[in-house]
């Protein structure tokens, strides 16, 4: 997870176990959006300081 001012990007990687298909997928995350839709607060604490890379 890396965190943007205003959303977060996750990565994932999906392996089919019959064909062995793997699709990598990246995602990026609108905070913004995301608190329309949840009850939890996700703007979080303005004076908290970012994850190291």
């Amino acid at each position: 997870m890396r965190y943007y001012p205003g959303g977060c990007t996750t990565q994932s990687i999906v392996m089919r176990s019959k064909s062995g298909t793997v699709r990598m997928i990246e995602a990026y995350h609108r905070l913004s959006k995301l608190n329309e839709y949840s009850a939890i607060d996700f703007t979080g604490d303005t004076n908290a300081a970012y994850p190291l890379p």
